[in-house]
Order: structure tokens, then C-alpha cells, then sequence
């Protein structure tokens, strides 16, 4: 009995062990789970996102739909506005939440767009503080544009007569700092209470643009967040290159880096193309080279710093034709054995006609030296038996 109480009590110590280790085991593979809802709450702890209230749309001509899927923080509205047949000009769709809020807390907004065609979409943020003053982002105001592929780099987009220009098939964030939106007549406004916030599209005649947008967010500490992280970065360079028929073309770019309030930066900005097309290359310097091989429109070139997280880029159109451009041409070395024996022949012809030309030219001078001097002696006599003949004359006559 007692032996059995023993072993008993040896059974009972290993289950403890045994299930201590299970617990143990238990809690090491459940912590990461338990700890990532935590982490992504915390990512963005300055962050609140709107649930929409009632989205409204208005249009001025354009056959305009608005189609809304999920619900609360999920909420999705795709717009299609549809310009066919109609008159020559611009027209505007306006997606709007119409929704009271408090935004006196906040500094900035940021919300998902999707541009669901391959063409570029003309897009403005509008927040409607009364029926007279409302906030846009004008010509000299920027926001900044992050595309979901981890891949792509950030760009700061400046909006052109009054619009913003998404990128075809974009699909990403698009982040406006408070202090961007102005009034119409360029005055920065407080913003405590909002009767709406919408957003603007604009197309011409016989065009149909289609974009969503979702997860809208209210944002504290933006502005402070992004300085040091954002800069302007502006390239400058030749923006049209007829591409060679033979050889390679050189072009040297430059790029100017300012802080978000246009000082300049002492940073060494970086080049970078974003394919891989055939026949064109960038050194990290701005050197770029298109090959006679290329085959390509027209090249992006982007620009950053070690510091910055966006890219500044330079649409560059390339022109296939017979002209050549101007730039620093590099012959392909498989070319130079045929270019080189014509050169050398046509220097040797020239050398032969220089030859007979100097030639010809100094027996012309002589000629014309021998003859001078034969016209020069001819007249020194006639004058001397003039002379001589005046002389005898007055002699005579002083005799008389």
C-alpha cells in the first residue's frame, strides 16, 4: 500500500511537470497573436477613422453613379462619371459625406483612392466650413501621395489649375495636412467645425473616369510626423531627347531638395529610373543614356535622398525620327571600325586639295609680284627719260 501511495505520488509530480510544459508551450505560441492586435492599434494611435454619414453626390451634366459597399469603418464608394456625347468643356462630379464633425483636434486627413482607369484622374479635398467659406487645395499647396506597393516610393503632388493628378490605375493612400487647404481667394481658415468634407473630380467631353474611395482618417501630430521625413525635391533637366540612330545620347540631370517650408536642404539627391526599359540607364549622379536601341516613348526619372522617404520625378518625352539631337554623342564601339576609314580618307583628299590650293596660290602671287615689278621698272624708265628730257629742255632756254 505504502508503495503504491509513493507511486502514486511520483505519478502525480510528472503530470504537474508535464502540464506546466503544456501551459508554458501554450502561452510562447499564443503571444505573438495576442500581441499584434495590440501593435496595430498602437501603429496608428494618432489616427481615427470616420464612419460615414450620409454620402450625397452632385454633378454638373455628367451621368454620374455612386455605388457604396461594406458598412461603418469598412465603407467603400466607387464613383463613375460618364461625359459621352456631351458639349465641349470641363465637368465636375462632388462625392460628399454630408456630416457635422468636430475637427478641432486634428491637423490633417488622409483616405484611400483607387483610380480604376489607366488614365490620370483629376481630383480636389473640400472641406465646407458654412454656406460661404469652404477649404480646397489651390495651386500652391501640396499633399502627399503613398502608393500600397511597399515597392513604389512616396511622391508630393502639387495640384495644376486647381486639381490633383492620380495616376492611372493608382492604388493608395492620399494624405492633406490641414495648413495645405485654403480658401478660394488664398486665406489659411481655422478649422474647429465642418459641415462636410468631399472630394472633387473633373473630366472633359466624351471621357469616363471611375475611382473609390474608403477608409477615411482624421489625423493629430501629422504635420510634426512628416517634417524631416518629406522634403521637395525638384528635378530639372532636358524634358524632350530625340533617341540616335546610331550610338548613345548623354544627358546630365540636376535636382534642387527644399524642406516642407521651401528652405533649402544640403542633401545629395539620388537618381533612379523605376523599369528596366532597353536602351536607357541612369547613373545615381543624373547621367542619363539612351541607347540607339531604345524603343521606349518616353522615361521617368525619379530623384531622392538618403533622408527622404518621397521621390521627386521628371516625365521625359523620347522622339524617334532621322534628326539627331544635340546632346554628347557616344558612338557604339562595334561602329567605330566603319566610321573611322571614311573619316580618314575624307582628311586625306582634304589634306591633297589644301595642298594644290596653297600651291596654286603662291605661284599666283609670284606671277603677280614678277609682274609689278616688271610694270614698276617700266614706268621708273619712262620718268627717268622724262626727266632727262625736261632737263635738256631747260638748259637750252637758259642759254638763250
Amino acid at each position: 500500500m505504502g508503495c503504491f501511495v509513493k507511486q502514486n505520488g511520483f505519478t502525480k509530480t510528472k503530470y504537474r511537470k508535464s502540464l506546466f510544459w503544456v501551459i508554458g508551450l501554450s502561452i510562447c505560441l499564443l503571444l505573438p497573436f495576442l500581441t499584434i492586435p495590440v501593435s496595430a492599434a498602437s501603429k496608428d494611435s494618432n489616427a481615427v477613422q470616420l464612419v460615414p454619414g450620409q454620402i450625397k453626390s452632385w454633378n454638373d451634366g455628367a451621368d454620374v453613379t455612386v455605388d457604396t459597399t461594406g458598412e461603418e469603418e469598412s465603407t467603400k464608394t466607387t464613383v463613375t462619371a460618364d461625359s459621352t456625347d456631351l458639349k465641349k468643356g470641363y465637368y465636375s462630379s462632388y462625392l460628399y459625406d454630408d456630416t457635422r464633425r468636430n475637427v478641432s483636434a486634428y491637423d490633417g486627413i488622409r483616405f484611400h483612392v483607387e483610380n480604376n482607369q489607366d488614365t490620370e484622374l483629376k481630383m480636389n479635398l473640400t472641406l465646407t466650413i458654412s454656406r460661404t467659406v469652404s477649404v480646397s487645395l489651390l495651386d500652391q499647396s501640396f499633399a502627399i501621395l503613398q502608393p500600397d506597393d511597399k515597392t513604389e516610393t512616396a511622391s508630393i503632388l502639387y495640384p495644376e489649375n486647381g486639381t490633383l493628378m492620380i495616376p492611372g490605375d493608382f492604388s493608395g493612400t492620399l494624405y492633406a495636412p490641414f495648413s495645405q487647404l485654403l480658401t478660394e481667394d488664398g486665406r489659411r481658415v481655422s478649422l474647429t467645425q465642418i459641415q462636410s468634407w468631399g472630394v472633387t473630380a473633373v473630366e472633359s467631353e466624351d471621357q469616363i473616369i471611375s475611382y473609390t474611395i474608403g477608409k477615411i482618417e482624421l489625423l493629430k501630430n501629422s504635420e510634426a510626423a512628416m517634417r524631416g521625413q518629406y522634403y521637395f525635391i525638384t528635378p530639372s533637366g532636358d524634358t524632350q531627347i530625340t533617341v540616335p540612330h546610331t550610338g548613345s545620347l548623354i544627358k546630365n540631370y540636376q535636382a534642387s531638395v527644399t524642406d516642407l517650408n521651401r528652405k533649402p536642404q544640403d542633401q545629395t539627391p539620388e537618381f533612379f529610373l523605376s523599369g528596366t526599359d532597353t536602351g536607357i540607364t541612369i547613373t545615381k549622379e543624373g547621367q542619363l543614356e539612351i541607347s540607339s536601341d531604345c524603343t521606349a516613348s518616353e522615361v521617368t526619372i525619379y530623384v531622392k535622398t538618403e533622408q527622404s522617404l518621397n521621390a521627386g520625378k521628371l516625365q521625359v518625352q523620347l522622339v524617334h525620327e532621322n534628326s539627331q539631337d544635340s546632346g554628347v554623342l557616344v558612338p557604339d564601339p562595334s561602329e567605330v571600325g566603319t566610321i573611322s576609314p571614311p573619316l580618314y580618307q575624307w582628311l586625306g583628299q582634304s589634306f591633297t586639295w589644301i595642298q594644290g590650293g596653297i600651291l596654286t596660290a603662291f605661284l599666283l602671287l609670284a606671277a603677280l609680284i614678277s609682274h609689278w615689278f616688271e610694270i614698276s621698272n617700266r614706268n621708273y624708265y619712262l620718268i627717268r627719260e622724262e626727266y632727262e628730257r625736261n632737263f635738256h629742255r631747260n638748259k637750252k632756254e637758259e642759254k638763250l
